[in-house]
């Protein structure tokens, strides 16, 4: 399968805790599936036989070779809808099963950014469906004068 040019696709390199992910929204990917495993771990630069991942922005470790895509929750109970995959650097594989407990604050700040819920002055609880743990998060991000502060949130 012959890979096809990218015009442009927003993403956005978020930490969380010792993690490092591209962060990315649904609605701008391929459905679920081959295609979308495939351009993901492509911009992180997998498959990579040396593992090095340097034609992406993967960090060629597992805690720097991490992608968040996020979309409005299909939930009553929460707000964001979250898978969390770690990309593996030599053959590209995601695992989508983990729990990414570092990337939870992260994917939190990420959904706010994208407006995928509206922002609260002093502190914004985010409601976070955590796919691949199957539970609920409630991640708590601090908002000054209507801008995310630069201080981490909490998870609950």
């Amino acid at each position: 399968m012959r890979a096809q040019p990218l015009d442009g696709l927003p993403a956005t390199l978020m930490r969380g805790g010792s993690l490092r992910a591209l962060c990315l929204l649904a609605r701008d990917l391929p459905g679920r599936g081959a295609e979308r495993e495939a351009l993901l771990a492509r911009l992180l630069g997998s498959p990579d036989p040396t593992g090095r991942q340097i034609d992406g922005l993967g960090g060629a470790m597992p805690q720097t070779s991490r992608v968040v895509v996020a979309s409005a929750s299909l939930r009553d109970d929460c707000d964001v809808d979250a898978f969390f995959g770690a990309v593996s650097p030599r053959e590209g594989h995601i695992d989508w099963s983990g729990g990414e407990s570092d990337l939870v604050a992260a994917a939190a700040v990420f959904a706010l950014h994208a407006g995928l819920r509206p922002i609260d002055e002093g502190v914004t609880r985010v409601r976070l469906w955590h796919a691949g743990a199957r539970m609920r998060v409630d991640a708590l991000v601090p908002v000054r004068d209507g801008r995310i502060a630069a201080s981490p949130g909490r998870v609950e």
